[in-house]
């Protein structure tokens, strides 16, 4: 079987590989088994539940954002308040 070290995985899905240090540390994904050097030995299906992990936290933070860019900008400018206005990622 074919193991993926924690960087090799982190370029896979395109994230930090600290971000994937954190997701196993957290219990986003299942602890995974170390080789006799101390490396991460993440497999396949790992991969792909990383994949599922990435795509899912990037779509809900988009629709959060989505929607909470449509209730400031539905209120009136004069309670929008500075640091509403900048809180907001633009993209």
């Amino acid at each position: 079987m074919k193991y993926l070290r924690t960087s090799d995985l982190a370029k896979a899905v395109g994230v930090h590989p600290n971000t994937v240090r954190r997701y196993v540390d957290r219990g986003l994904l299942p602890p995974v088994e170390h080789s006799p050097s101390g490396y991460r030995r993440f497999t396949q299906c790992l991969l792909i539940a990383c994949v599922w992990l990435v795509r899912s936290m990037a779509t809900n933070i988009r629709a959060k954002l989505s929607i909470n860019r449509e209730f400031v900008s539905s209120m009136p400018l004069s309670a929008v308040t500075w640091e509403m206005r900048w809180s907001l990622p633009m993209f």
